[in-house]
């Protein structure tokens, strides 16, 4: 994992499409209901690199994984704005976001990027709120 100034980052320099993920642990099992991307946010680069094909991924032991959310042909986004992605409620330790299918943004590098992350827990059995993991970089 790689922290710079335009959020998390997969790894550099890598010429082919291949598949990256980032993993959060909670710390402990909640009811997990919705999880929130945002894309990069720098100016001139609004969305780049936020995957085009990807899953939202979640487990209680980090082996075992249940997908939750599959995205196909996903639009770059063009705004820093929140891309929501609301489950059914499910038991969960660890969220992972896994892109099978990345954005060719420099002409020759293919990466994931995410400015945040937001992950949200049930407070009741019908009104989701309440951020249970909130990841931002900032310098």
């Amino acid at each position: 994992m790689q922290y710079r100034t335009r959020g998390w980052s997969s790894s550099l320099g890598v010429t082919s499409n291949h598949t990256e993920s980032v993993t959060i642990d909670l710390g402990s099992a909640n009811i997990v209901s919705k999880v929130d991307l945002y894309p990069r946010n720098d100016s001139g680069q609004w969305g780049s690199f936020f995957p085009i094909n990807f899953t939202i991924q979640v487990s209680t032991s980090g082996t075992t994984w249940s997908t939750v959310a599959t995205q196909t042909n996903y639009p770059k986004p063009t705004s820093g704005g929140v891309q929501s992605f609301n489950i059914s409620p499910v038991n969960a330790r660890y969220v992972k976001v896994e892109g099978t299918n990345l954005r060719l943004e420099t002409g020759t590098e293919y990466m994931m990027q995410f400015a945040e992350l937001e992950i949200y827990k049930l407070t009741k059995a019908i009104i989701p709120s309440g951020i249970i993991a909130f990841v931002r970089i900032e310098d």
